[in-house]
């Protein structure tokens, strides 16, 4: 894990902004690890609002790795965008296109992944079942996505090579 929360138990020096006894949520493999109690430096936690729970507080760093594939593809308004990959930060990626209200498409090859992610924006397509590229060109009147953020995790060039041939030309 690199992404959890937690109540402060002491506080070290220079630390400002946060007390014993507040909640944070804290980022950083090997820092913000599966443990009762973990050391944190100063760089990788933020205080949590009071209106946040712990559950929702642990996903800030996950969340914060799926905006930051948004932020990086440099989209703008309508842009239409795949998701190639829909595990824990596909599927955040996703739900913030969407939340921006881009047209998005999510892809996977495990069919539960792609049936969890079907309700949302233009849909999921699994790369084992359907025709992906004819699918694409239907959704994008035959150009292709705009966009196309790989949050899979292997160690095939598949997805690379899939969003190469999914994304229009000069598209991100």
């Amino acid at each position: 894990g690199y992404s959890s929360s937690g109540i402060v138990l002491e506080i070290g020096e220079g630390i400002a902004g946060i007390k014993e006894g507040d909640l944070a949520a804290c980022g950083g493999g090997g820092y913000a690890c599966h443990a009762e109690v973990v050391y944190i430096p100063k760089n990788l936690f933020v205080r949590v609002p009071e209106n946040v729970s712990p559950e929702d507080a642990a996903f800030a760093t996950v969340g914060a790795v799926a905006l930051e594939g948004i932020r990086r593809a440099g989209m703008v308004p309508g842009d239409k965008v795949a998701v190639v990959g829909l595990g824990l930060i596909g599927r955040l990626t996703v739900d913030l296109l969407s939340a921006y209200g881009h047209p998005v498409i999510g892809i996977d090859n495990d069919e539960k992944k792609v049936a969890m992610t079907s309700g949302v924006g233009l849909g999921a397509l699994s790369v084992g079942s359907n025709d992906v590229l004819e699918a694409i060109a239907e959704a994008t009147d035959g150009y292709g996505v705009d966009a196309t953020i790989i949050t899979a995790s292997t160690s095939s060039d598949e997805p690379v090579r899939l969003s190469s041939e999914i994304t229009r030309q000069k598209g991100k």
